[in-house]
């Protein structure tokens, strides 16, 4: 009565699974190799995840003819060594994936099989158009970087000549108004093309950095000069709080000077003309600390990350807009994380002004 009862209980149990179940045995040649499989019991949900109907007392090779014999050697194995078996595969002949947990039942003699298993073809084609994606993405992102390493390379073959003849004819005491607009003009084309080169060698790996230890007040000098130009244009008072040593870091100074540069250019950039600029640096236990704070327009919430992505600029006037392609700051966080630091930025919303920092390892002084 007792064994009666339990058997009654499992049959309900597996049938109100809403997973396939089925028992099978599996069928041998002559020579031991699985060739075929009968269905000795089936629950429920079997057909809603197999498409397969009457199946009872019935081989797979009747009922999917086209059926890969990879499954026959799969459950083969289960049959033969009693190793359960958990794995995803695909049955193309019934046009599903299955999620599968296989295990040997009864008298090994038999070659019983039973089978566990989920109809998983909506993930799996879920997760192979989410891989074409990003294959896609990877590859039009690829492209892109090619694209824009090669116009660069273009743009700056005839740029040189360009800066060379304008420069010849300021020497032979040539000069014009209109000479000093292309000046400016080829100037600042130069420095789009400058950062679409870093931006490109940047995300193909090939930024070389040259590292030694060096001060941040030296640094900060050559970061000056750099911005000077922008910074006399726009009449920033800019107030440097660095101190003449014991801020040392390990850095290659050229591009360092770049990131410093960058930042000063950018405070100008969105700051009023004649607004006040702070950089200020100092050394933290084993960290090296910069600040960039400015009094200009300042960056919305959901800025404050999107900024250091490359060609997003925090939205400006019409006549605020110098025309950059919002690359500076991706070089930035580029430069400053190749030199194991981080940067960051802060500011209490529109019209409130902007502080980026930046942590780099400080160097012990040589």
């Amino acid at each position: 009565m007792e064994t009666r009862y339990s058997q009654e209980y499992a049959h309900e149990l597996l049938h109100a699974f809403d997973q396939g179940f089925c028992t099978i045995e599996v069928i041998f040649d002559a020579c031991g190799t699985p060739i075929d499989y009968a269905f000795l019991e089936v629950n429920a949900a079997f057909e809603r995840q197999t498409g397969l109907a009457n199946s009872v007392g019935r081989r797979m090779r009747d009922l999917a003819p086209a059926h890969e014999q990879h499954w026959f050697e799969i459950y083969g194995r289960v049959a033969i060594s009693g190793t359960p078996t958990r794995f995803e595969q695909e049955a193309a002949a019934l046009h599903r994936w299955y999620d599968v947990y296989a295990f040997r039942v009864g008298d090994p003699r038999l070659h019983h099989v039973a089978i566990l298993f989920s109809d998983i073809t909506d993930k799996r084609g879920s997760e192979l158009a989410l891989k074409a994606a990003r294959a896609e993405a990877e590859r039009a992102n690829h492209a892109k970087d090619q694209f824009l390493a090669m116009l660069a390379h273009e743009m700056r073959s005839p740029l040189a000549p360009m800066l060379t003849a304008l420069q010849l004819l300021r020497l032979r005491g040539q000069h014009s108004r209109e000479q000093d607009i292309l000046e400016r003009q080829v100037s600042h084309l130069s420095r789009l093309v400058d950062d679409l080169l870093d931006v490109s060698r940047i995300t193909r790996g090939k930024l070389d950095l040259q590292r030694q230890p060096v001060e941040l007040c030296e640094v900060v000098l050559t970061a000056m000069e750099l911005a000077g130009p922008v910074l006399e244009q726009r009449r920033n008072l800019v107030d440097v709080q660095v101190p003449p040593q014991d801020a040392r870091i390990d850095a290659d100074r050229a591009r360092m000077a770049q990131v410093f540069s960058n930042l000063l250019t950018n405070a100008a950039k969105y700051s009023d003309p004649g607004s006040r600029i702070v950089l200020r640096g100092e050394r933290d236990g084993e960290i090296v600390r910069i600040n960039v704070e400015d009094e200009g327009i300042g960056l919305a919430p959901e800025m404050v990350d999107a900024v250091f992505e490359p060609f997003v600029q925090q939205p400006q006037s019409v006549g605020r807009a110098d025309g950059g392609l919002g690359l500076g700051l991706a070089i930035v966080r580029n430069i400053v994380s190749a030199h194991d630091g981080t940067v960051r930025a802060q500011s209490a919303g529109i019209g409130q002004g902007s502080a980026f920092i930046i942590e780099l390892p400080a160097a012990e002084a040589g």
